[in-house]
């Protein structure tokens, strides 16, 4: 995995970790349901995906409009927008795999390496 990539995977584990800090009712089902709405939002900044539905929940919004940040602010910088959703995709591949340990599986996992 090249360093571009493993930043941007850390940058989106990093901001995940502090939602998760910050709300003990989080759990990973909500997490990839806002990680598949955060591609969604972050498409249709970009002008793309004018006809899909973001979640109004405001449990998930938090997450939505921190990836979407994070993935502004790297475009802005030269990123790839394709490369950030492949990452925004892997992490949500990640919390799934991770929930098989518990509602907050990936939270467990992912706060002794970020």
């Amino acid at each position: 995995m090249n360093e571009d990539k493993l930043s941007i995977l850390q940058d989106i584990e990093t901001a995940l970790k502090e939602i998760y800090e910050g709300n003990l009712e989080l759990t990973d089902t909500l997490c990839v349901l806002s990680l598949e709405n955060a591609r969604i939002a972050f498409k249709q900044k970009l002008g793309f995906s004018k006809n899909e539905q973001v979640t109004d929940s405001p449990y998930a919004q938090e997450i939505i409009e921190s990836c979407v940040k994070i993935g502004l602010t790297l475009v802005e910088s030269g990123v790839d927008s394709k490369e950030y959703l492949r990452c925004l995709e892997k992490v949500k591949n990640s919390v799934k795999r991770h929930s098989e340990y518990g509602p907050r599986g990936y939270y467990e996992f992912v706060k002794k390496y970020v």
